[in-house]
Order: C-alpha cells, then sequence, then structure tokens
C-alpha cells in the first residue's frame, strides 16, 4: 500500500517485482472480499480457502517495510550517513497516503447520505448517527474502530500510520544494532500473544514484527546473501507448517504468515522468480494497488447485497480500483502536485513540533538550574 517513491525516498530504484507482489497482495484481499464471500451476506463457505488469501495484507506490509527502508539501508550498506529526518519522514508519508484515502473517505460519508446508505460490513439497519458520526471521526485521523461504518479496510492504514512513527528509529536501530533489532521482533511477539503480559488489543504489537521484516528483507535484497536463493524453496516449508499448527484463523499477528511472506518478498527478488513479478499485467495492477484496496469492498458489499458473488462482484471491484486510479490517484502523484502537499504537511507538522521543542528547552533548563 505504500509508493515507490517521493520525499525522502525519491533516489530509491524503482523494482517492479515489488509491483507484482503488490498486485499478488491486493489480489488475494480482492479474493477474499469477493470470491470467498468472507463476509455474512455468503455463508458455508470452506474456512480454508477463506482464510489462506485473507493473510495478503501480511504481504502488504512487509512490501511496506521494504520499500520505506530500501533507501536508508542502501546508504548504510555503501557508507553512507543515513540522516533520518523524521519530520520530511512523516510529510512524505502523509502527502501520499492521507489525500486519496479521504477522498474515498468522503464520497463513503456522501454515499451514506443517499438511499444506498452505509457500504460498511455487519451494521446495524439504521446506522445509529452517534455512531456513524464518531466512527468518521476517528477514520479522519487514522484512528478507527472495530466495528466499520464506511470501509473495514481503514484500520490498516490507522497500523501503518502508527507504524510511521517509529520507522526511522527502527531503521536506524537495524544500522546500529542488528542483535537487538532481532531481539525486538520476539519480544513485541511475546507482549501481544503471551499471559498474562499480552497485549491482543494492541494490534500493533503483533503486526510489526511483519513490517520489520520487510526491513530485513530489504537488507537480504541489497546483498548477496544465500538467504535470496533459499527463500522461495522454504515457502513451501512454511506453508505446510501453517497448514498443521494453523487453527484455520485470519490473525494479521501470525508469525508463521509474517516468514511466509518475508520468504515470498525474498525469494521473488532472486533471477528465476523475479521475472515473473515483473510481467507486465501485474505490474500495472501493483501500480494502482493502493486504490483497489481502497476503494474494492464497497463495491464487493453493495454488489453482494444484491446477489452478485464471485467474479460479478469481485471485477467490477478491481475496475473500479483500475478507474479512482486513472482519475484520482495518478493526478495526485504528479511531481508539482506531490512536492504542494508534502510542503503543505511538511508545514503543518512544523507548527505542531515548534511548541513542543521549546517546552523541551524550556524543561530542560528549569532541571539544569535545579528550581
Amino acid at each position: 500500500m505504500s509508493d515507490r517513491t517521493g520525499g525522502e525516498q525519491r533516489n530509491a530504484p524503482h523494482l517492479a517485482y515489488v509491483d507484482g507482489l503488490r498486485a499478488l497482495a491486493a489480489l488475494s484481499v480482492l479474493y477474499l472480499h469477493g470470491v470467498t464471500c468472507a463476509f455474512s451476506v455468503c455463508k458455508g463457505t470452506h474456512q480454508a480457502w477463506r482464510y489462506i488469501p485473507g493473510h495478503g495484507i501480511d504481504l502488504f506490509f512487509v512490501i511496506s517495510g521494504l520499500c520505506l527502508s530500501l533507501p536508508y539501508v542502501s546508504r548504510f550498506r555503501a557508507g553512507q550517513p543515513m540522516n533520518v529526518d523524521w519530520l520530511k519522514f512523516m510529510a512524505n508519508r502523509i502527502a501520499r497516503i492521507a489525500p486519496p484515502y479521504y477522498i474515498v473517505l468522503g464520497l463513503l460519508g456522501l454515499l451514506a447520505l443517499t438511499p444506498i446508505g452505509f457500504p460498511g460490513d455487519a451494521l446495524p439497519d439504521p446506522v445509529p448517527l452517534g455512531q456513524a458520526l464518531s466512527t468518521f471521526a476517528r477514520d479522519l485521523v487514522f484512528s478507527t474502530s472495530g466495528l466499520q461504518v464506511y470501509n473495514s479496510v481503514f484500520w490498516t492504514l490507522g497500523v501503518e500510520m502508527r507504524w510511521y512513527l517509529v520507522c526511522p528509529l527502527l531503521v536506524l536501530l537495524y544500522a546500529r544494532s542488528r542483535s537487538v533489532f532481532y531481539l525486538l521482533i520476539p519480544l513485541l511477539y511475546a507482549l501481544y500473544f503471551i499471559p498474562p503480559f499480552g497485549f491482543p488489543q494492541i494490534l500493533e504489537l503483533g503486526t510489526l514484527p511483519c513490517f520489520m521484516l520487510g526491513i530485513v528483507a530489504a537488507d537480504v535484497c541489497l546483498s548477496a546473501n544465500p538467504v535470496r536463493r533459499y527463500a522461495w524453496a522454504a515457502a513451501p516449508l512454511i506453508l505446510v507448517a501453517i497448514l498443521g499448527f494453523d487453527g484455520g484463523s485470519i490473525n494479521p499477528a501470525d508469525p508463521l504468515w509474517h516468514l511466509l511472506c518475508f520468504a515470498i518478498v525474498v525469494g521473488a527478488s532472486t533471477a528465476p522468480l523475479r521475472p515473473l513479478f515483473e510481467l507486465r499485467p501485474l505490474v500495472v495492477t501493483g501500480v494502482a494497488s493502493y486504490s483497489i484496496y481502497l476503494v474494492h469492498l464497497p463495491i464487493v458489499w453493495g454488489l453482494q447485497r444484491h446477489g452478485f458473488t464471485g467474479p460479478w462482484a469481485m471485477l467490477p471491484a478491481l475496475a473500479g480500483g483500475f478507474a479512482f486510479w486513472w482519475f484520482v490517484e495518478r493526478p495526485l502523484l504528479e511531481p508539482r502536485v506531490r512536492a504542494a502537499l508534502r510542503g503543505a504537511v511538511y508545514a503543518a507538522l512544523l507548527r505542531v513540533v515548534r511548541p513542543l521543542e521549546g517546552l523541551w528547552t524550556r524543561t530542560a533548563v528549569f532541571v539544569k538550574s535545579g528550581r
């Protein structure tokens, strides 16, 4: 779901096979929602076919970590200073992710005022006005609730936005101390899963390791590490382990699925497999994957409500994603538009941070003086 270039990442090389991976992730999620009928309108779908494509979101998470860390890891491997500017990094990410997201959210909010109503799933009928307004307000700040009114996939964007806050720190940690970085991954899983200290309600604890594996994947893909040659061969073994031990649920904090997606991303960078992921149809779909992800579910849900399932729900949703990319997202990626958005966001962040810097300075002086 992350962009290929822009801001501090604008000098990163464009990797066509990564677009192919994005296409695989987007089509997996689309298959989950459009063909397997994941929600309450369709009953009796075999769970095994349902939960496997549901982990396409894990693949998105690893790809996100790969793309965002690749420029920094590349400079680190070349012996160059990393110079991570947190404000510029956040301005770039917000300018990339937020505008298309807000346009979709606004369209869905307007749609709710029509006879079509709310496109979300598992909703009471009618939706209480208070719930609709509070959910809209939370969506505006990327803090989505469990029961979605407008679009159930929005939760992942909130998770990613919170990841962005720590991404520069994680990249620096990987450069300074890989041992600490690697120890942090099982620690996060433990904090999420293991009672009585586990916090399963904090999804970021269980999903952040997936993003961190993307940072590792960036380093592996830039190296001659033999892991690259054996990663794809390990993928079937990991899948066998998943089928043997997984209970058949869609859990975005599943370590085995995170490892499998890591193996897929690293394996796709190797010579035998890379041309497959660089096929033109996959690359084109990957370029539009963020738009497809944003708009597919309301279209699928609306069609399923009227009895259209399988390809009859999935294909129009795919077409809607391409249309949204062409008419909305693509113009927003024009260099001048992107620069203007990034500058506006950076100025807004600066206005927020400057008072905090002043408070920090005054506090330090106060403590130093002993008063």
